[in-house]
């Protein structure tokens, strides 16, 4: 954790290793839980998961009928408990917030899933950059560096997209360091990579993988772009929340490279520093942060992100 949270206390590192096992193991029981094939189940499981985090006092998760083996509903109270001894009202709120949303995403990925159907490439981008789990990842980084947005900034366009742009970065990446592992096994749901093949009507797998390796590359230049326009606007008030978002990027490169959740038999292993500019991709590894200097090139085709390119000039 300290990768991606290098300013975070010591007394606090054990709640934000927690809340980030309690999402791995929810994300483990999604695909492979009791529940995994049952559509109304799960969602009912799911929102429910949703309303104990937009309940701030909620403190009996039994009211759901959680009360069998589902100590997963239990663990968030716990946590949450925690974490909210020291982050501000705002930012356990916004926190938890971020954590419905990503069981939203869940459900998304659930009910695709047991509808044996593929969404297409503009759904599916809309899919993750709204309801994904980069945004509890964000969430944290402003409770450790103690960052509260006003209203007005959290909804000001531009810096909603610079947030969207950087943290669709932490997506690819996952999806790129993570396809060694799936392609071996049995992902429930496609990532950024299936969903490229499937787009194109096509099986190559290293076409897809340069084609997600540059669409990252471009939303890192459309977020650099758009944090140039914002500090001319805001000045340097938001430079904390910029780091937050960077730290989340560059610290996942490393915990990406090295997290055994990531690995499988015959990847590769992380061979640079913190700002190696690689992301491991199937058996190589791939340059991600050469290029950032080159025009940026809007991904017109997909609808769901183009619109933050808009507002770059």
């Amino acid at each position: 954790m300290m990768c991606c949270y290098p300013d975070i206390a010591a007394d606090r590192m054990r709640d934000l290793i927690d809340f980030a096992a309690w999402n791995c193991l929810l994300d483990d029981f999604v695909e492979n839980g009791p529940l995994s094939n049952d559509l109304p189940g799960m969602t009912h499981f799911l929102k429910s998961i949703g309303y104990i985090c937009d309940t701030s006092n909620y403190l009996c998760p039994s009211d759901f009928g959680f009360d069998r083996d589902y100590r997963i509903a239990k663990a968030l109270v716990d946590v949450k408990s925690r974490i909210s001894a020291w982050a501000s009202s705002v930012q356990i709120h916004n926190l938890m917030c971020a954590t419905s949303h990503f069981m939203s995403g869940l459900a998304w990925e659930v009910a695709y899933t047991n509808m044996k159907q593929t969404p297409d490439l503009n759904t599916y981008c809309a899919i993750r950059t709204a309801n994904s789990g980069m945004y509890m990842a964000n969430a944290l980084a402003e409770c450790v560096n103690n960052v509260e947005l006003t209203p007005a900034e959290r909804a000001c366009p531009e810096i909603q997209a610079l947030t969207q742009c950087i943290l669709f970065v932490l997506v690819i990446d996952n999806d790129l360091y993570s396809h060694h592992k799936e392609k071996s096994g049995c992902a429930a749901f496609p990532s950024m990579i299936d969903i490229l093949m499937h787009s194109r009507g096509s099986k190559d797998t290293h076409a897809a993988l340069l084609e997600a390796l540059d669409l990252r590359n471009q939303c890192m230049r459309c977020y650099l772009a758009l944090k140039a326009k914002c500090r001319r606007s805001f000045g340097n008030r938001l430079d904390i929340y910029f780091k937050g978002l960077e730290d989340i990027i560059s610290g996942n490169l490393v915990f990406g490279s090295t997290c055994a959740r990531y690995a499988a038999p015959g990847s590769p292993q992380f061979l640079g520093t913190t700002n190696a500019p690689y992301v491991r991709a199937d058996s190589i590894q791939i340059p991600v942060a050469d290029a950032l200097d080159l025009p940026v090139s809007p991904p017109r085709h997909i609808p769901s992100i183009d619109w933050w390119w808009t507002l770059v000039h």
